[in-house]
């Protein structure tokens, strides 16, 4: 289990560097690091079912049985986080005359809904933040502003992941020398959907919805395969 928080002011760090909204204010951009989530826990399982030769029980079935029965082997891995953070936006208008028509808004309110509230139509408070300038709440704004919105980067907490994958693996002794192993292995075993963040423009009539499954845990996929060595 990891309860980490990771904060920078250099919210990219691909081989173009930084850029900054505002580069003389460079304490605006200080915030959440987008992909590191506040909990993560990883767990894995290898366990050797007691059943068959040389195990706790029934180790001596006859022939048939103990090739149905006996030595089967379970594998499991879990991966469960907390969601990524990321930042409301708006487009179409240069509000800080730097012939830059996107940025963050201003945040009047948290933003961040109770988990109670949430839904797929509408997993942040859209109404906490307007455009810069925007004073009669119509989505544009009235006047010349001339700066730079004031909601910090990564403000936001998008769905939680929840993955459970899992196999099961059968050793088959041919002969002394020759071994037969098959096993099926699954991905997201119990099929749980894991969501990515929501449409961030808040000039955008789909504002807040959320549309597709992230990339960390699709959905359930098996696998078969058989290995034979000697």
């Amino acid at each position: 289990w990891s309860w980490a928080k990771s904060l920078t002011d250099c919210q990219s760090d691909s081989e173009q560097g930084c850029g900054v909204e505002n580069s003389y204010a460079r304490h605006s951009e200080y915030g959440n690091v987008s992909y590191q989530p506040r909990h993560r826990l990883v767990g894995s399982l290898l366990w050797d079912l007691p059943f068959g030769r040389g195990r706790r029980f029934a180790n001596s079935l006859p022939g048939v049985a103990q090739w149905v029965l006996g030595g089967w082997t379970l594998s499991s891995t879990l991966a469960a986080q907390t969601g990524s953070f990321f930042n409301p936006t708006f487009n179409g208008f240069d509000v800080s005359n730097t012939n830059v028509t996107s940025g963050r808004p201003d945040r009047l309110a948290d933003g961040n809904l109770p988990s109670s509230e949430r839904a797929l139509q509408r997993w942040f408070d859209s109404t906490a933040f307007v455009v810069p300038g925007d004073m009669d709440g119509d989505g544009r704004p009235d006047v010349n502003v001339g700066r730079f919105g004031n909601s910090a980067p990564n403000i936001l907490v998008g769905p939680g992941t929840f993955d459970v994958s899992g196999g099961l693996r059968k050793e088959f002794q041919l002969t002394e020398r020759v071994r037969l192993m098959v096993e099926g292995t699954f991905r997201n075993v119990f099929n749980h959907p894991n969501y990515s963040t929501p449409a961030t423009n808040i000039r955008a009539a789909n504002v807040g919805t959320i549309t597709s499954l992230n990339g960390l845990a699709g959905p359930r996929v098996g696998q078969l395969g058989a290995r034979l060595e000697f």
